[in-house]
């Protein structure tokens, strides 16, 4: 798999439009859209905002060894995302949500 399915593989796990996903490492949609069919080449700069950002594994994205996420905590890793980028009283919510879920397994 090159970098530019990589990076496309990353931006749909975590459920990002090319718009959304460029915004968060400052960059434009043609330009990602770019990145990922591989007809714009990928600056250090780029690399190291993308893993730094989200969290992922500097090694699978360079070279598609190993995994996208470092250790079992793939899904912890985006909810901590998703809930950041969420405003404050949603973020209440979500709390609320997932204590009334813990009440309800038990």
């Amino acid at each position: 798999m090159s970098i530019g399915a990589r990076i496309k593989k990353l931006r749909k796990s975590l459920g990002l439009t090319q718009v959304e996903f460029g915004e968060k490492i400052g960059i434009v949609q043609g330009h990602l859209t770019g990145l990922e069919r591989e007809s714009k080449k990928i600056t250090e700069k780029t690399i190291i905002v993308i893993y730094s950002t989200f969290g992922i594994s500097e090694k699978w994205l360079r070279t598609g060894e190993g995994v996208m996420y470092e250790g079992d905590g793939k899904e912890l890793l985006r909810v901590a995302y998703c809930f950041n980028e969420l405003d404050l009283k949603y973020q209440n919510l979500v709390l609320n949500q997932m204590e009334q879920l813990l009440e309800l397994q038990r």
